[in-house]
């Protein structure tokens, strides 16, 4: 049944449960604990004597394809203090009142529950608001206080269009929900690199020592000097002169002859003496 349900459902047909199924099929199943598959949005769960028929209307959405707005609501009816044949159906500011009675019989004949006619009255008036209350057999259902019922809240046919009950009825607005959160942009982080690996430093070796070139021997007695001042200094004055010769004893002078010199011979004689100083130096290095 239940299976069938859902497919008439999505076809467009509407939920319109006799008052015998509602007993012997639904109730049962509700008070177990179970709820039947597929009636979530069709069996609402409320009290309906807690609340105004309009306040119900406006967070419960009507049966889908129903002109009078109908809902149907899984509750329990509370009795009245010292009365066991009185109920408390006080909702919000009214209250409804009983119209009529009639029992539901099973095709043999037996008497399975009754539905209560009901209406909303506000302010010492009435409303066009109605309501079926199905029940069980009282031995049966009762436990304690309360006996669990499926009432069926509607507007009356007979009500004008522009009646209160027609346009609370309407008032229903589905509960938004709020938009699913916009994916976050997408973003490429560019590619890693992974870090080149590099090789360690090869130790460099020290260059092998340089053979330096053979020095020239020095003079005995020579002095070293550097190069700036040896480009200053002469040939004669690079070298320490000469050791001075031994002194002999003095001899005796003897007088030499005068004799008339030519300037031009003695420029010679001193020519002379220079080569021959020059070469004993060059003989000593």
């Amino acid at each position: 049944m239940d299976h069938h349900l859902e497919e008439m459902l999505n076809v467009g047909f509407r939920f319109e449960a006799s008052a015998e199924y509602l007993i012997t099929y639904y109730l049962p199943r509700l008070i177990a604990g179970e709820q039947p598959q597929d009636t979530a949005e069709c069996i609402h769960r409320a009290d309906v004597y807690g609340e105004e028929p309009g306040d119900l209307a406006a967070r419960f959405a009507p049966l889908h394809n129903n002109v009078n707005g109908g809902r149907f609501f899984f509750c329990a009816c509370k009795r009245l203090k010292g009365s066991r044949s009185r109920w408390a159906r006080g909702a919000g500011r009214g209250a409804w009142i009983s119209q009529n009675r009639r029992a539901i019989k099973n095709d043999a004949g037996v008497k399975i529950g009754e539905t209560m006619v009901l209406r909303f009255k506000n302010g010492g008036k009435y409303t066009d608001w109605l309501m079926e209350e199905h029940h069980r057999c009282q031995q049966e259902a009762v436990a304690g206080d309360e006996e669990p019922v499926i009432c069926r809240i509607y507007v009356s046919p007979r009500a004008p269009q522009d009646s209160a009950a027609r346009q609370e009825s309407a008032a229903f607005r589905p509960r938004q929900e709020p938009p699913p959160p916009c994916p976050a942009p997408l973003v490429f982080a560019a590619p890693r690199h992974e870090p080149m690996i590099r090789p360690p430093p090869s130790m460099k070796r020290a260059p092998p020592p340089v053979a330096e070139p053979p020095r020239a021997k020095m003079m005995k007695d020579a002095v070293l000097v550097g190069p700036g001042s040896m480009a200053q200094q002469s040939c004669a004055t690079a070298f320490k002169p000469p050791p001075p010769q031994p002194q002999c004893a003095p001899q005796q002078q003897v007088p030499t002859p005068v004799t008339e010199t030519n300037p031009a011979d003695e420029g010679d004689d001193y020519v002379e003496q220079f080569i021959k100083l020059l070469m004993d130096s060059l003989q000593q290095v």
